[in-house]
C-alpha cells in the first residue's frame, strides 16, 4: 500500500437531476463526503473474496510458530493428520475476513486524475456532471491509500483475527484488475458502516464542468458555491483539437 502525500485528488459526480445537484451541494456547503459500503461496488470482482487464497508458505509458517513445540518430524506429521481440519481453518478465517470488509468498512473512492474521458463518462453522466477538486495536505482528515492494479488474485499471508486480519482487509479493500488502472484511483477507508465523513471545508478548491455540463446545471453550481461564501475556481473541460484528450481550461 502507498499514503497519499499530500497533493490534489479528484472526484467524479452525476448533475442530471435535482437529487444528484442537491448530493453535491451537500459536499460543498456541508463539507460531507458519502462513504460507500463496499458491497455496493460495481465490480464483482472488487472487495470480494472468491478466488483469494492464503499463500501456502505463510500458512505453515504460521502453524509452525503456533506449535513450536513440536519438532519438525512431529510437526509435518500432525499437520499431514490434521490437513482438512487446517484447511477449515482457513475457510473460516477467509470468511471472517469477508465479514469485517462488508460490516466493519466503507470508502470513498477518489482519483489522481482530473481529465479522464472514461471517468466523465462512467461516473459524471456522460460528461453532463462534474469533477471536484480536493487539495489534501499530507497529514489530512481522508488519509487516502493508493490502488494496487493486478492481474491475478493476490495471495496474502495468513492471518486469523486481530491487527493482521484487518491489515488484510485494508489490503483486499485498495486491491483492484488490472484493467481498472485507468482510474488512477486513491482510496479513503472509514471503520464504520456506510455513510457521511465531514472534511475540513479548504480541502475543496475546484470545480471542473464536463464537456457537456448545461448552462443550467453550471447556474445552479455557481449559485451553491456563492451562498457558500467559499473560494473555489471553475474549470471547463473541453475535446482538444490535438488529439482524444480534454483540455481543462480555467474560467475567469
Amino acid at each position: 500500500m502507498s499514503t497519499f502525500l499530500g497533493g490534489k485528488l479528484f472526484r467524479y459526480y452525476s448533475c442530471c437531476d435535482e437529487d444528484h445537484i442537491d448530493y453535491v451541494r451537500q459536499v460543498i456547503i456541508d463539507s460531507k463526503l458519502y462513504f460507500n459500503s463496499p458491497m455496493q461496488f460495481n465490480d464483482p470482482f472488487d472487495c470480494k473474496i472468491e478466488g483469494l487464497r492464503f499463500s501456502e508458505e505463510s500458512f505453515m509458517s504460521f502453524f509452525r510458530q503456533r506449535y513450536s513445540f513440536l519438532t519438525d518430524e512431529q510437526f509435518n506429521e500432525s499437520f499431514r493428520c490434521n490437513l482438512d481440519r487446517y484447511k477449515s481453518m482457513c475457510d473460516e478465517a477467509i470468511n471472517g475476513l469477508q465479514n469485517l470488509v462488508n460490516e466493519q468498512f466503507s470508502v470513498l473512492c477518489m482519483s489522481s486524475t482530473k481529465d479522464n474521458i472514461m471517468m466523465y463518462s462512467h461516473y459524471a453522466d456522460k460528461h453532463q456532471g462534474v469533477c471536484l477538486e480536493f487539495t489534501l495536505p499530507a497529514n489530512n482528515r481522508l488519509q487516502p491509500e493508493k490502488v494496487e492494479y493486478v492481474e491475478e488474485f493476490p495471495e496474502p499471508p495468513f492471518a486469523e483475527e486481530g491487527e493482521e486480519l484487518r491489515q488484510l482487509a485494508v489490503a483486499l479493500l485498495t486491491t483492484k484488475a488490472k484493467f481498472w488502472d485507468y482510474e488512477n484511483e486513491y482510496r479513503s477507508l472509514k471503520p464504520s458502516p456506510a455513510g457521511y465523513l465531514t472534511y475540513p471545508p479548504e480541502y475543496l478548491t475546484g470545480i471542473i464542468f464536463g464537456c457537456k455540463t448545461t448552462q443550467e446545471t453550471k447556474d445552479s453550481l455557481y449559485e451553491i458555491v456563492r451562498s457558500s461564501s467559499r473560494q473555489i475556481d471553475f474549470y471547463q473541460a473541453q475535446p482538444s483539437k490535438a488529439n482524444f484528450s480534454l483540455d481543462i481550461m480555467l474560467l475567469p
